[in-house]
């Protein structure tokens, strides 16, 4: 079964909120994103797809730092989904990029545009190569690269908090199952120890039959 037909409606990743998907984005991609709204100009989903399925994707034909929302040149911003839809479409995806909606800037759009690509990682079992380095990958591939990651900040404080974020998480994840494990240890000592309760015949309004005639 492809990814994109494991992805409904009711995916776990359409009830996440925005700051859960801010937070995946900018620890991933080593990124300062505040709203979600400043995805609107597909770069970081290019980037991300890339990561995803390696090759799926040229990212040096990618505009970083092409413009979206309304009254603006949209012209980079519709390179960048074009290039999207047909890593979709070579990668057998179904999903159909509303390229109008997410260029835009439309809130809800971008959102749940967002919430697929997290459930599509998700999905892909991917993890990121140990040498992979998202910002050394802008800069050298595309256009605009380098004043993208400017405008993103100190990369190397980002991904400080990138590895403290997936550290942290990964502790959780480590607690999380070692409770359930102690936890499931612990019903099974108790299913094995404790006696099955056994009920007595209920009582009879019927006489002993007797042995003999003597003790009828």
């Amino acid at each position: 079964m492809r990814s994109s037909e494991m992805i409904g409606s009711l995916d776990p990743a359409y009830f996440e909120g925005r700051r859960k998907i801010l937070a995946f984005l900018n620890s991933l991609l080593w990124l300062k994103l505040k709203k979600i709204e400043e995805t609107a100009s597909g770069a970081v989903a290019c980037q991300l797809m890339s990561l995803i399925y390696p090759e799926s994707i040229p990212l040096n034909q990618v505009h970083w730092n092409a413009k979206a929302g309304k009254n603006v040149d949209l012209i980079d911003c519709h390179k960048n989904y074009k290039l999207l839809q047909h890593a979709f479409d070579k990668m057998g995806l179904l999903h159909r990029i509303n390229i109008d909606k997410l260029s835009q800037g439309v809130y809800k759009d971008n959102l749940e545009f967002c919430q697929y690509l997290h459930a599509l990682y998700r999905h892909h079992g991917t993890a990121p190569p140990s040498l992979y380095n998202p910002a050394q990958m802008r800069a050298a591939h595309g256009h605009g690269g380098n004043k993208f990651n400017q405008q993103m900040g100190d990369q190397e404080a980002i991904a400080a908090a990138a590895a403290a974020a997936a550290r942290a998480l990964k502790e959780a994840q480590a607690r999380k199952q070692a409770e359930e494990a102690k936890a499931a240890a612990a019903f099974n000592k108790t299913d094995e120890t404790e006696p099955l309760d056994v009920l007595a015949p209920p009582p009879s309004d019927e006489k002993p039959t007797p042995c003999c005639w003597f003790c009828g």
